[in-house]
């Protein structure tokens, strides 16, 4: 039997607001590992629970010749929701929900 207080999955939507990050940074947990951090917490669009590692650690990205890095926010990264919930209209092969938002990593100092 399904439960009737259950709400209706959103549907696939690549969309951001500007209060996913802090929604997200209120309830979150970061674990680092050897590679960079590992984020686990609740979609802040879906509500469903996810994690996302951030690779810092090792070679990120690639640079086109005589270009060069942007060096301007290497702290910022841009998370997206992974969550395993099955959203109407996910394109085959997606996760999530389709939200995204970016943060900022710091260290905590001790």
């Amino acid at each position: 039997m399904s439960d009737p207080t259950a709400q209706p999955s959103l549907p696939f939507d690549e969309v951001t607001d500007g209060a996913y990050a802090q929604t997200f940074l209120a309830t979150h947990t970061a674990a680092e590992n050897r590679r960079g951090v590992d984020l686990r917490g609740r979609c802040p669009r879906c509500g469903d629970p996810m994690d996302f590692p951030i690779v810092t650690e090792i070679f990120q990205s690639t640079v086109a010749p005589g270009h060069s890095a942007d060096r301007n926010s290497p702290d910022e990264k841009t998370v997206l929701c992974t969550c395993q919930a099955d959203h109407p209209d996910k394109p085959a092969g997606e996760k999530g929900c389709g939200a995204y938002w970016n943060i900022r990593l710091t260290r905590r100092r001790t």
